[in-house]
This record gives structure tokens, C-alpha cells and sequence, in this order.
């Protein structure tokens, strides 16, 4: 039989009225086929009458007032949630055929502040003020729209779905839009696309949960910024990949700041972010950055803001630098650097004691390498930059080196770099106290370390390989107190280069291939020379025999360059070098 208007069932409720007899108000559920039979219905409905649709499982319940719909019977609907407390933006009227606009029946199911599903739907909307979770569905942003797309305007609501702002809406505004309003969080499953500035923006908030995916925003992926009031959480799980932008992605990936006074408290997390390879990427173009204002920073005298107890790790393709650490003190990180075309890892602007920690790396993409691989300055004292670089790019940066500390007091260097050609592998910049504990430095490069104005004194290196070097120090000022323990130096030219003065440099049980009276040896101001090279091992040119002119450790080797005689080392004593056999 053909359906003529709503089923209803068998159960009705008496009602009794003034003793003038009985009277039957039906309340049992009206059923209906589908939500377009619904609400194209002409029939009347008794207040408090559930309504049921088949498809769908959409509920309704007849009220006075104050209705989620009218149908044309003038019969006020409102929206009964699911039985896992969702409710259907389609119960509201959604098309959801993505030409129809669905901003009113969309922003009226956000108004109910429950929360909303719609998995596998999608919705044409211009603009939505959220103030409901969203576990899945897809929003869509209509030709046309201007400001934020997804507005945040209620506590703890949590996004899981797809928002894609297509491209649409002017600069500086934000697919989504977090101000001032706690407990926001981004899902596992959630995915922001096509923002013409940040795919999600969540300031001012005091725990900050962001998860999820972001393609294809022209600034940013996710970007938190805190200056009214301190993060005390920040945690995160991303994705971003921006590559599509090319040259015009501004920001990067992901950015946590800091500013004016507030303080990001602690963060943890993990994000990979995809950036575009070139040498022309926008300087801000960074992969992964934690952001603290702080006196540190040149030209900052505002309150001091600090990004405290960061421990993150994450990997970074393409952009101007990898990662950035901006007034982060003790933060710890573990990330793996591919073809940035500035920096590759970077620790700036107060972030002492701060770790670059074993795993970390700097690689050369597919058609870029860094300008520099590694960096602490400004104040970065007792780092740690535990990483391994592959390689830099003179060819773009004369002052290119695989490690460059500024301005920041014993910072230690481990790890290992490969470096076809450049200036050096370490240069050191007013930085004493530095360490290079174990670093394998192979490859090419014109000097193992550049000293760079002063203080750069008490440098140590133990347990180093710096291979194909012309010389193992180029110095340009006036240094004291270089140790350099079990360390082998292939150099092919005198030890120092530059114009410094060096005092108390000392050598224990070192390798050295080296013009030993070059006329570079001269800057180690000491009046004796002899005493320097006791405890190291030996392998030098000179003109004429070593015999009772040089001190070094047995199995030493030295050249008679005007000769060809080779000597050795056998005893303690500078007269113990013997002529080795042809």
C-alpha cells in the first residue's frame, strides 16, 4: 500500500479534561520514510510527539516553541539526539550535495552546542561560529567568503572532520580560528586544506591538544601563539605538507610562540612536515619551530616569554631551516633534517642548555643543501649539538661550516658531518669553553675549526677524526687554552692559519700530518715548541733530520723534504729518531 502520510503506533495517553468526558491526545512516534517526506509534511503533530525518519535513524520531537524546524503544517520539530548523543546537520536541512548552501542548517546544529557526525558528508558552507564537537564530516567554503572560515566559539569543542577552505578568503585569515576559548583540541582523523593563511590557529588557550593533518595552507599548517596568557600543556601529533605552495608557503609547517610575558609552560610532541626544496624559500619558511620572545632577541625589550620544558621529536623536508629553537632553556629535541636551503637545526635567543640530541641529522635533499647545518647563538649556553650532517653548501655561503656556535659559553659538539668542500667544519664565533667530544668530520674542507673573536678560549676536542684539512686551526684573534686529546688530524699544510695569537695549546697523544715549521706554527706563542709535540704522535715535514730537534711519541714519523729520508720515532727523547730503511 502506498505511504499516504506518518505511521502511528498503537500506543496512545489518555488525557482527562474538566469532567466533560475523555479526550485522546496522540503522542506515539509519527514515522516517516525519509527527511525530505518529513519536511514537505502537511499534517498535524501533537505536541510532544516523537517523530522517527527510517533513513537515517533521524529523531524529532514535536514542541510549542523554539524549534530546530518548521515543516508547512507549522509543526515545531526539534532535533533528538542519537543514542551516542550525535546529532545530523542533515535534521536541520543540510543538502550536503556541495552546491547547495548549507551555512544555516550547518551553523544551526552548531548552535544546539551538541555534538555533531556526519561521517562520509559534506557540506558547502561560507562560515561557521563552532560551538559543538565535530567527530567527522567535511566542511567545504563557498566562492565568496571573506574572514576566518571555522570560527572557535565555545569551551573544550573538539574538530575530527575535514575542513577545506578551498582556497578562499583573504590574508590573515584562518581555515580555523581558536581565540581565548580552553579545551579546544584537533582529532587523529582531523585534516585543515586550501587556507590561504594558517590551516589552524589556537592562541591564548592554556592546554592546547592539536593533532591531525594540514595540506596546502599558504602561511602555516598549525601555528599556537600565547601572549595574554601562559600555555601550560602544549601537545601535538602532525602532519603537514605545504610543498604545494612552493616558493609562496610564508611560515612553514607548524609554529609554537611565546610572547609578551606569557610563557609556554611545557610541550611535548611530534610533527613531519613537508616543505618545497629551493634556494629561494622565504627565510621564515620553517619546518618546525618553538618561539620564545625573550630579552635574547635583537631588538626585543618587552617582557621576557620563554618556551619551557619543550621534548619534541619530528622530521622536516624542504623550507629555509629545519627546526628552530627560539628561547627554549633545557628543550630537547630529535628531528631529521632533508634539504632545508638555509639551516638545517637551529638553537637561537636564550635557549641554554638546550639538546639537539643523538638521531638528529642534516642531509642534503634532492636539489638542495644547507647553507649551514647545525647552529647554537645568542646566548644557547651549554647546549648540545649531538648530530650527524651529511653536508653544507659552500658554493652558496663562503662561511659555510657543518657546526657554527655564536655567542654562547661551552657548548658541546658531537656527532659526525661529511662535507665535500667549505671553509671548515667547526667555526667558532666569542664561544669559550666549546667541546667537541668524538666528532667524525670527514670529507673535505680548508680547516678543522675557525676561531673567530675572542673569548674563545678553553676549547677542548678528544677522540676527533678530521680528515682532508689544510690545517687544523684557522684563528683570527687572541686565544687561550685549547686542549686536543686522541684526535687525528689529516692535514696537509701548517696547524694554524690566520692572524691570531695562541697560547697554551696543548696536544696529548694526537696525530698531526703536517709542514711542522710552516710558517703558520709561529702564532703558537710559546717559546718552546718542542714541548708541545711530547705526548702527540708525529707525521711532519722539515727540511734536514728531526734527530734531536723534535719531541714526540714513539712511532712519530717525520720527512726530510729536501731529501726524502724518512725518519722515525723510537725512544723518549728528542735524539731518538732513526732512519728508516728505503
Amino acid at each position: 500500500m502506498r505511504w499516504k502520510g506518518p505511521g502511528l503506533g498503537a500506543k496512545t495517553r489518555r488525557a482527562f479534561g474538566g469532567g466533560a468526558g475523555a479526550a485522546f491526545v496522540d503522542v506515539s512516534a509519527a514515522v516517516f520514510p525519509t527527511l525530505a517526506a518529513l519536511f514537505t509534511n502537511t499534517a498535524p503533530l501533537n505536541l510532544g510527539q516523537r517523530v522517527r525518519v527510517l533513513e537515517g535513524g533521524h529523531r524529532f520531537q514535536v514542541v510549542d516553541a523554539a524549534a530546530h524546524r518548521l515543516d508547512p503544517a507549522g509543526n515545531h520539530l526539534k532535533v533528538i539526539p542519537r543514542s551516542d548523543g550525535t546529532i545530523s546537520q542533515f535534521a536541520f536541512g543540510a543538502v550536503g550535495d556541495l552546491v547547495a548552501d548549507d551555512t544555516a542548517p550547518c551553523q544551526a546544529a552548531q548552535d544546539t552546542g551538541l555534538a555533531i557526525d556526519d561521517a562520509g558528508a559534506s557540506f558547502l558552507v561560507s562560515h561557521l561560529t563552532v560551538k559543538s564537537t565535530v567527530f567527522a564530516g567535511r566542511y567545504l567554503r563557498k566562492s565568496g567568503a571573506e574572514g576566518h572560515f571555522l570560527t572557535i566559539a565555545a569551551k573544550n569543542v573538539f574538530l575530527n572532520g575535514e575542513v577545506d577552505a578551498n582556497r578562499i578568503g583573504g590574508a590573515w585569515k584562518n581555515a580555523v580560528h581558536c581565540d581565548g576559548f580552553d579545551g579546544f583540541r584537533t582529532g587523529d582523523d582531523f585534516v585543515v586544506r586550501g587556507s590561504n593563511n594558517v590551516g589552524v590557529v589556537a592562541q591564548n588557550t592554556t592546554d592546547i591538544d592539536l593533532r591531525g593533518r594540514a595540506y596546502d595552507c599558504l602561511n602555516m599548517g598549525f601555528h599556537s601563539v600565547n601572549f595574554l596568557v601562559d600555555a601550560q600543556r602544549i601537545s601535538f601529533d602532525l602532519f603537514v605538507d605545504n610543498s604545494g605552495r612552493e616558493t609562496t608557503c610564508t611560515n612553514g609547517g607548524i609554529k609554537f610562540h611565546a610572547l609578551n610575558g606569557a610563557q609556554i609552560l611545557a610541550a611535548t610532541g611530534h610533527a613531519d612536515v613537508i616543505l618545497f626544496e629551493s634556494v629561494s624559500m622565504p627565510a621564515n619558511a620553517v619546518g618546525i619551530e618553538f618561539f620564545g620572545s625573550n630579552a635574547e632577541t635583537p631588538g626585543h625589550s618587552g617582557d621576557e616569554s620563554f618556551c619551557l620544558n619543550v621534548n619534541i621529536t619530528g622530521t622536516v623536508q624542504g623550507g629555509a631551516i629545519a627546526c628552530t629553537l627560539h628561547g627554549c632553556p633545557d628543550a630537547y629535541a630529535v628531528v631529521q633534517a632533508v634539504g632545508p636551503q638555509n639551516l638545517g637545526l637551529e638553537l637561537t635567543a636564550g635557549s641554554a642548555g638546550a639538546t639537539f640530541a643523538a638521531g638528529s641529522t642534516v642531509s642534503n635533499g634532492v636539489s638542495v643543501k644547507p647553507k649551514f647545518a647545525v647552529t647554537a647563538t645568542g646566548g644557547c649556553n651549554g647546549a648540545v649539538l649531538d648530530v650527524v650532517v651529511q653536508d653544507v653548501d659552500p658554493l652558496r655561503e663562503p662561511q659555510a661550516a657543518s657546526f657554527y656556535v655564536h655567542g654562547s659559553a661551552n657548548v658541546t659538539i658531537k656527532g659526525a658531518t661529511t662535507q665535500s668542500a667549505g671553509k671548515r667544519y667547526v667555526r667558532v664565533y666569542a664561544s669559550p669553553g666549546l667541546k667537541v667530544l668524538g666528532l667524525s668530520a670527514t670529507g673535505a674542507a680548508t680547516a678543522a675549526f675557525t676561531l673567530d673573536t675572542a673569548p674563545c678560549d678553553d676549547l677542548l676536542v678528544e677522540d676527533c677524526i678530521f680528515q682532508s684539512i689544510a690545517r687544523p686551526i684557522d684563528a683570527y684573534g687572541t686565544f687561550a687554552r685549547a686542549t686536543f686529546r686522541r684526535t687525528d688530524f689529516q692535514n696537509t699544510g701548517a696547524l694554524v692559519g690566520g692572524s691570531a695569537t695562541l697560547t697554551e695549546f696543548t696536544t696529548e697523544d694526537c696525530t698531526f700530518a703536517t709542514h711542522l715549521f710552516g710558517a703558520a706554527l709561529s702564532k703558537l706563542d710559546l717559546p718552546d715548541l718542542q714541548p708541545v709535540w711530547s705526548q702527540s704522535k708525529i707525521k711532519g715535514e722539515m727540511n734536514g733530520s728531526p734527530a734531536g730537534l723534535i719531541e714526540g711519541a714513539v712511532g712519530s714519523i717525520c720527512t726530510d723534504t729536501s731529501t726524502g729520508l724518512v725518519y722515525a720515532k723510537t725512544g723518549t727523547t728528542k735524539a731518538d729518531w732513526q732512519l728508516q730503511a728505503a
